[in-house]
C-alpha cells in the first residue's frame, strides 16, 4: 500500500497548516479558558453560546436557583420547557423551586407532568405525596402511595403512615386564641 509522504513545497504547506490549526486550538482554548472558572461563569455562556440548547437553560436555572434568584429561575426553566418539553428532570426541578417557596399548589402540575412523561420517578412520587399532604389532600395523598406499593414499591409503605400521622396532626392543631 503506497503512503502520501509530502515532499518540498507540499511538506512546507503541510507543516504550515497543521501549525495554523493547532495555533487556532490553542488561542480557542486559552479563549474559553476563563468560562470554565465557576458554574455561573460556565452556565452563563453556555446560554450565549447554545441559546436553543434546553439543557443549557435548565443548567443555568439551577444555578439561578442556587445564587437565590428564584424568579430569574423560573423564567429560565420557562425557557428550557419551551425549547423541549419532553423532559420530566425539567418539570421536577422547576417544582422543586415551587416547593421551595411554599408553593406546592403551583409545584402538584409539574410533579404531575414529570410523572406522565417517566411513571417511575419514584422520587418525584414522594414529591407529590409530600405536596399533597401540605395542601391538607391526604386522600390523594394515600391513592399515590398505595398505587406505589401495589407496583411493588414496598418504601412507599412508610409515607402512608407519615400520611396519616400528618393527617392526625393537623385534626389536634389548635387554632390561634382570637384577640379581644
Amino acid at each position: 500500500m503506497a503512503r502520501w509522504r509530502p515532499t518540498g513545497a507540499g511538506a512546507l504547506l503541510f507543516g504550515a497548516v497543521t501549525w495554523a490549526l493547532l495555533l487556532a486550538g490553542i488561542g480557542r482554548s486559552r479563549a474559553r479558558l476563563p468560562v470554565w472558572r465557576d458554574n455561573q461563569v460556565l452556565y452563563a455562556a453556555t446560554i450565549r453560546d447554545a441559546p436553543q440548547s434546553y439543557w443549557a437553560w435548565r443548567n443555568y436555572a439551577g444555578d439561578l436557583v442556587l445564587q437565590d434568584r428564584p424568579d430569574d429561575a423560573r423564567a429560565a426553566y420557562a425557557r428550557s420547557l419551551a425549547l423541549f418539553d419532553r423532559d420530566p428532570t425539567v418539570y421536577d426541578d422547576l417544582a422543586g423551586l415551587e416547593r421551595r417557596e411554599g408553593r406546592c399548589d403551583r409545584s402538584l402540575p409539574l410533579l404531575d407532568q414529570a410523572l406522565r412523561l417517566d411513571p417511575e420517578r419514584h422520587q418525584t412520587a414522594a414529591r407529590q405525596i409530600g405536596c399533597l399532604v401540605t395542601l391538607g389532600r391526604f386522600d390523594s395523598a394515600r391513592a399515590v402511595a398505595r398505587a406505589r406499593v401495589a407496583r411493588g414499591h414496598e418504601e412507599f409503605r412508610s409515607l402512608l403512615g407519615l400520611v396519616d400521622s400528618a393527617e392526625r396532626a393537623r385534626h389536634l392543631e389548635v387554632p390561634p386564641a382570637s384577640q379581644p
